[in-house]
């Protein structure tokens, strides 16, 4: 029986993109690996910049957010694969409505963005909005690149 992938894990990939793939979670790993040691001594310091959960989610978009903006610009996952054209474009529109949502929260008074020296829950999912958007931002400019470079080679 053949294993079908829904992802399309690798099916086109040559071998540089598969190096290249390896090298994006390398820097990810090395990323998450710094982030985390760093909030572990801010953490030993007796230093929280972030309230609750805010803290690792943010050190997690980190992370992602890397892997996603190397993974576009590099060309490891085709601007114009199934799977590309709906996350990417989808991860986008949820961090416009978050960013809108959240700034118009936090500006009208709502919530403050930091407050008792900590990144607030508004202010943290104001971020996770603001990467999500520019991972959205970047698919849209490559895809427009690479349509551009399209017309030029004909």
């Amino acid at each position: 029986m053949k294993r079908r992938c829904w992802f399309e894990c690798g099916k086109d990939m040559d071998e540089r993109q598969q190096l290249l793939r390896g090298k994006v979670f390398q820097h990810t790993v090395a990323l998450l690996f710094v982030l985390l040691m760093a909030n572990g001594l801010a953490k030993s310091a007796g230093v929280t910049w972030a309230e609750g959960m805010w803290e690792n989610l943010l050190i997690m978009w980190a992370g992602m957010a890397l892997a996603m903006y190397e993974f576009i610009l590099r060309g490891i996952m085709s601007v114009g694969s199934r799977l590309s054209r709906i996350l990417f474009p989808f991860e986008g529109i949820v961090g416009l409505i978050l960013t809108v949502g959240c700034s118009y929260h936090i500006f009208s008074g709502g919530e403050a963005m930091i407050a008792n020296g900590m990144l607030t829950s508004a202010g943290g999912e104001l971020i996770e909005g603001c990467v999500m958007l520019s991972i959205g931002l970047v698919f849209l400019g490559r895809r427009l690149y690479d349509k551009g470079r399209e017309n030029v080679e004909e």
